[in-house]
């Protein structure tokens, strides 16, 4: 999580307070990625397609394959340069490639069902009995 602060405000779409609060946690983490996500996602809600493009640039240095940073940084290239951009097109192309397939949830569900390891991965706090190495 970027920010609790700035999740909560971008929760209640107050866009200008959260892009303040993810823009702080970026400059005091600059490698942390879910703050350049908010950022990115907040700027670009306030239609500063420009800022939103360069917070997932900066994100996508440290994190090059993160969906919600190529998404992003797609829909701000579309918003600057119009959906037939080669770069906004190329762009929407390495979202695709690198998102979360659609079936995810069902997928961990059916896992979480199906077997007694998944269905622990999927609670938090768990443990793991560790083995010495002979």
């Amino acid at each position: 999580m970027a920010d609790h602060a700035a999740d909560a405000t971008a929760r209640m779409w107050r866009w200008d307070e959260a892009a303040k609060h993810a823009r702080a946690t970026t400059e005091k983490a600059p490698r942390n990625t879910a703050a350049w996500v908010m950022l990115a996602r907040a700027l670009g809600s306030l239609h500063d397609n420009a800022g939103a493009l360069e917070a997932a640039k900066q994100g996508l240095v440290w994190q090059p394959r993160d969906p919600d940073l190529l998404r992003s940084q797609a829909t701000a290239l579309a918003a600057l340069a119009g959906d037939d951009d080669p770069l906004a097109q190329a762009a929407l192309s390495a979202f695709d490639r690198f998102r979360a397939p659609d079936e995810a949830a069902a997928l961990r569900i059916a896992c979480a069902n199906a077997t007694a390891r998944c269905a622990r991965e999927r609670e938090l706090g768990h443990t793991h009995k560790l083995n010495p190495a002979r």
